[in-house]
């Protein structure tokens, strides 16, 4: 190449090399690749699919949440449940498409062995609903897709839950016989056709929680509360009864909002269940609804104006969708057709869809319970289990409301299992509400007279329902041999024991409950008399639903088995509350008056009229713009009775108060919760306590003490932002980068002249 060719390229070079920086600094995309949004490039493995729904009835395993899963021979099974929309009935041509890998390879045999005709990997059988629609035969490697019909009489379901099943099974005899190492992939791109037409919804009261909420549903539904424009404390104290109870119902999946009469839009009417708590003469819309009884005419002749009612008919705005009343004359009535929901048991006897409510007896344990229970007496009686691999068993007990567990509590399990098992593969595990607190490893002396104690600790155990759970995995030592997996047994005898005595709480106790490490657990949720009551604001539908939220979610985590939630306006809290009952404060504080005789047990005060905390116990002391969005969860004793407890769920806003409820009911954020005092903004949670001198909860070592910072909250979202100065000051960078090029080279031209 020539000299001058060469200053030609080194030009167009430095012109291209200029051009190319010059388009990266105005592009915004270009820019900023990839750092402002991590999400845009995941990292590990990713779903080559995940929701893909091609046609109408078709939903593939990604959409299900089913995430791809690898049988190994020689058994092994998969089991897939999900439920469908109430007003569905499933059509001849639903079909399941099973895309496959199959992967297999002969080992070496420790013996010759004589193989007869062609050896495969297996079979893999499919079951729906409990019917065998098909085995599938593994005989060649690689990905494979096989569709199955399903047949007209595994269309039902068989189960009480209202679910379909899928089941699949591997078999592979051959790696027992021939030592085929047999490996079966099920990808989540599989997919079930389900052709459905639409029929009338079953509005049968002892179904409950269905239709209102079916479990997995393929499109789940969404549920409304409603409320009169004005609800009396009672209303609101039913509506809390509800949410409780089909939060213990549904394991608090339901997904509701709290609207009153007059935000009933038609829109939420075509979308969603309604539920209608309160006295009829609050809703109108009820007129247009085909209910059993007359809403004017709720009390049956032989019955009185205190009694409940429950109803349930058909949407008129959706047929997919069902009504439910929650109703009385009275609001005594109100509040015990509430108390019905929330136990779960609703029979109706003049019509499945109608049940009048006379009375409501809750039935507790006496508040001395016998320190030792057998699990005969706690309704469990000797059983004996046949399985191959992990099964396990439930017992729950209970613990009276205002009493804790005594020290020396156990558990002491008499079992016996078969002697044909594999004692170091095989075991068992005890639980206790979710956390492990012994095992027992099988021989031959324990076969027929095993026994194993486990210390119940004291920090483990809750007021109300407690699980044991009994975890025992049951392997051969041959898996390949018949005979050993077809014997293998374990039982459990009903004379197993509770050792639990108990004592009443002290306020010495109290000092330890409070932390909110321990919510629920530091309120009474016994009889109305002692259950933990809410306070709310007057016409603040955005806190009553933070509230109904919250009642859902302890109704879940202590099984309140009949919720008798009461709530107040704060501006009317009775004496009798004040002096003898658990609260749970939510809102803003400038719309409880109470906040203000609260002011001088608060960890973090308010000022009169404002809902920013003063947060001085934060080694560093921030000053948050007026607006800010700030939740505050605040545990304190109540000044009326040192062996009460209130629980502030409140914000600086709306907003705020809906962060603090979503940091309380939501796994993720509650483990973030600590000692008596929690700030939230967003998903992050700052915790500390402010009894001790140090907060904690959070990295604040290199924070100043009793620094003030002003800061400002920033918006989220992405919007590329450059000073003013950064694209002239660029473009005069390259600008001056290719003059610069353009003098080198036409000096290098005139030099080879």
């Amino acid at each position: 190449m020539s000299t001058m060719q060469k200053s030609r390229k080194n030009i167009l070079s430095s012109l291209f090399i200029g051009m190319v920086v010059l388009i990266m600094a105005i592009s915004p995309t270009l820019g900023y690749a990839q750092d402002e949004n991590p999400e845009a490039a995941p990292q590990g493995d990713v779903l080559t699919e995940t929701i893909v729904l091609s046609a109408a009835d078709e939903y593939s395993f990604a959409s299900l949440g089913i995430e791809e899963r690898t049988m190994n021979a020689p058994y092994d099974d998969m089991t897939i449940r999900f439920g469908t929309p109430p007003d569905w009935a499933l059509s001849s041509g639903a079909t399941v498409q099973l895309d496959l890998a199959f992967y297999y390879d002969f080992q070496e045999l420790s013996e010759p062995t004589n193989v007869v005709g062609e050896v495969f990997g297996g079979l893999l059988q499919v079951s729906y609903n409990g019917i065998t629609q098909t085995t599938i035969l593994l005989d060649e490697r690689g990905d494979q897709s096989f569709t199955v019909p399903i047949s007209a009489n595994a269309l039902a379901s068989d189960r009480g839950d209202g679910r379909h099943e899928l089941k699949l099974f591997l078999i592979s005899d051959e790696s027992c016989l021939y030592g085929v190492d047999t490996i079966v992939v099920v990808k989540p791109t599989s997919r079930f056709y389900l052709p459905h037409s639409s029929v009338a919804i079953e509005t049968s009261l002892s179904d409950l929680p269905r239709p209102l909420y079916q479990a997995d549903s393929i499109a789940p539904d969404t549920t409304t509360f409603v409320l009169p424009d004005q609800p009396s404390s009672s209303e609101l104290s039913a509506v809390l009864s509800v949410a409780a109870g089909f939060g213990r119902l549904t394991g608090e999946r339901m997904l509701f909002s709290v609207v009153t009469s007059s935000g009933l839009t038609p829109e939420i009417q075509a979308n969603n269940h309604v539920i209608f708590v309160g006295k009829p003469a609050g809703f109108p819309a009820l007129g247009s609804v085909a209910l059993p009884a007359n809403p004017a005419e709720f009390t049956a002749p032989e019955g009185t104006p205190t009694d409940g009612i429950l109803q349930m008919a058909t949407s008129p705005w959706n047929p997919a969708k069902a009504i439910l009343v929650v109703s009385g004359d009275t609001d005594e009535g109100v509040v015990k057709a509430a108390k019905a929901i929330s136990s779960g048991y609703v029979i109706g006897i003049e019509q499945p869809n109608l049940a009048r409510i006379a009375d409501v007896n809750p039935v507790y344990l006496t508040t001395v319970a016998a320190a030792n229970r057998t699990f005969a007496d706690l309704g469990f009686l000797s059983e004996t289990v046949e399985f191959l691999g992990l099964a396990s068993r439930e017992i729950e007990f209970f613990i009276p409301p205002g009493q804790v567990p005594d020290s020396g509590s156990y558990v002491e399990l008499n079992y016996a299992h078969s002697t044909l098992l594999d004692y170091t593969l095989s075991g068992l595990v005890v639980e206790l509400n979710g956390n492990s607190i012994g095992t027992a490893v099988f021989k031959d002396e324990t076969s027929q007279t095993g026994s194993l104690r486990s210390n119940l600790p004291a920090d483990l155990m809750r007021p109300g329902r407690n699980r044991l759970r009994l975890i025992f995995n049951l392997l051969p030592p041959d898996i390949c041999a018949e005979f050993f997996v077809n014997n293998l047994w374990f039982t459990i005898f009903d004379d197993s024991l509770i050792h639990l005595p108990l004592l009443p709480i002290t306020t010495d106790f109290s000092d330890y409950l409070l932390n909110m490490d321990l919510y629920p657990q530091f309120f009474s949720l016994g009889p109305a008399s002692e259950s933990v009551v809410f306070v709310l604001p007057q016409n603040n539908v955005a806190a009553w639903q933070i509230a109904a939220q919250i009642a859902a979610n302890i109704g879940d985590d202590t099984e309140w088995s009949l919720a008798e939630a009461e709530a107040y306006f704060s501006d009317s809290v009775p004496d009798e509350v004040r002096q003898n009952r658990d609260m749970i404060i939510v809102g803003r504080a400038s719309t409880h008056p109470i906040i203000a005789e609260l002011a001088g047990s608060l960890p973090a005060p308010f000022e009169s009229g404002s809902d920013l905390a003063t947060m001085q116990d934060l080694q560093v002391t921030y000053r948050f713009p007026s607006g800010t969005n700030l939740g505050y969860i605040e545990l304190f004793k109540s000044p009326w009775n040192a062996d009460k407890f209130i629980l502030g769920v409140l914000g600086s806003t709306d907003e705020g108060v809906a962060m603090a409820g979503a940091a309380l009911t939501t796994p993720e954020l509650r483990g973030d919760l600590a000692g008596n005092l929690s700030l939230i903004s967003n998903d992050q949670v700052i915790s500390i306590d402010t009894n001790l001198d140090l907060g904690a909860g959070t990295d604040i070592s290199s924070a100043v003490p009793d620094t003030v910072m002003d800061i400002t909250v920033p918006d989220t979202s992405f919007t590329p932002d450059r000073p003013g100065w950064v694209l002239p000051a660029i473009g005069g960078v390259v600008m001056l980068m290719v003059l610069i090029a353009l003098f080198a080279g036409i000096t290098s031209l005139r030099k080879n002249r």
